[in-house]
Order: C-alpha cells, then structure tokens, then sequence
C-alpha cells in the first residue's frame, strides 16, 4: 500500500506583486475538497483536482493582512488577492535603504 504523503502532488502556483498587495493563482482545475488556511505569516492550501490530491505551504516574507484578503474557486484556478500588512509607521516598507 503507498503512503499517502506520497500521493500529495504540489500545486502549481502563479503570484504576482504590487506594493500593497500580492496575487496567487494556484493553477488547477475544478478544485473540490480545498482547505484554505491564511494566517499573517503563511498559506497552506489543499484540495482536489482531476482525482488528485495537491497541496502547497508558503510562509510569507513580511507579514499579510489575512483578514482583509480574499479568495475565489473558479472552474480553471483558486485566484487569491492577499493584501500587504502595513506596518507601524504606514510605510509599506519596501524601501530597504
């Protein structure tokens, strides 16, 4: 019987960045079963696709605002606007002087 880690296949991932926000597409068709879970410091994502299981973890660079973001299942991808955290000082910190 094979593991079933083994059968977990990665998801191909899109993502694009601004300066206050990133795009993630998580390139898959007819995602069933997702599992979503977007904190402040990372994105785990699973689900199913044509019969197999896909998953992928990221943490983040600098933190996210996971409350103000937002996701979409589509019939061709997962699309994902995930909005920069601003920091303290209202800069969005991409300055690195």
């Amino acid at each position: 019987m094979a593991d079933s880690k083994a059968q977990i296949k990665t998801a191909p991932i899109k993502w694009a960045q601004r300066s206050d926000s990133l795009y993630v597409t998580i390139a898959l068709q007819d995602v069933t079963e997702e599992k979503i879970d977007l904190t402040d410091q990372k994105l785990e994502f699973q689900g199913k696709s044509d019969g197999k299981i896909y998953a992928l973890n990221i943490e983040f660079f600098k933190p996210v605002d996971a409350k103000g973001s937002t996701y979409n299942v589509l019939p061709r991808s997962v699309q994902m606007h995930v909005l920069k955290a601003k920091s303290k000082d209202g800069d969005d910190d991409d300055d690195d002087d």
